[in-house]
């Protein structure tokens, strides 16, 4: 089902994936999810250099128009898994085409996987893994945030990241490492105090356990997947 046609940036190459005319912020945030495929004019705006080529391709764009703060990014293919991921991201609205029945938002904020470490003790592991996961995460989100509250002990770890302190009380994610087995299974928990989205950090904690050949057989969960025992997940947090 179609939606109202919207008027393109003249420099977007033609495809999918677009950014609406006029409607971009020069935030910045979606060239740095896409590199490859984006570039912006002498004003700031941001445009599609050219369309993605394959699935790590297809992941950038479907991130930087998550990341498009004003919505200026759409996609106007018809591709119903596309649809799906970008309906599930809360998404639906910047697609051109509905699908019938889009599925409902929903975070993927529960990552399971296996840890490869050198250490022979459970709490060695957790300490390794906790430590990894949490200067990636403080330095790959806001540059006023910080990882506080990091806590290790014979059964799991957390830490907190906090943004936001010059405006008043913070922002708060938390994250809870846990034992699924032994001490080669792992899940990842994140959550936010407040019940907003955690996308954001998700998409950092993704990204941190692709990047390191420890981590393996990664799959994430919704919290109701993984309190339902589902055992196998999905590839991606989005």
């Amino acid at each position: 089902m179609p939606s109202a046609p919207r008027s393109r940036h003249p420099d977007n190459v033609d495809g999918p994936f677009y950014v609406v005319n006029g409607e971009c912020m020069s935030c910045g945030a979606p060239e740095m999810h896409a590199p490859k495929l984006m570039s912006h004019d002498s004003h700031g705006h941001c445009f599609f250099t050219r369309q993605p080529a394959s699935p790590h391709e297809t992941n950038e764009a479907i991130e930087s128009t998550w990341a498009s703060c004003c919505g200026a990014l759409r996609y106007g293919g018809t591709d119903d898994g596309i649809l799906i991921r970008l309906a599930e991201l809360g998404l639906a609205e910047q697609c051109d085409f509905r699908l019938k029945q889009a599925p409902k938002p929903r975070a993927r904020t529960c990552v399971s996987f296996e840890f490869a470490g050198q250490s022979k003790t459970a709490t060695a592991n957790v300490r390794e893994i906790t430590t990894y996961l949490a200067d990636f995460v403080g330095k790959s989100n806001s540059s006023d945030g910080k990882v506080c509250s990091l806590r290790v002990t014979e059964v799991g770890a957390s830490f907190v990241y906090e943004w936001g302190c010059v405006l008043g009380d913070p922002c708060r994610a938390m994250f809870a490492i846990e034992p699924q087995s032994d001490q080669h299974h792992w899940w990842v928990l994140i959550s936010r105090e407040d019940g907003h989205g955690t996308t954001a950090f998700a998409i950092s904690t993704y990204k941190a356990l692709i990047e390191d050949t420890r981590f393996r057989s990664i799959q994430w969960f919704t919290d109701d997947e993984r309190k339902s025992g589902m055992s196998v997940g999905h590839s991606l947090p989005y």
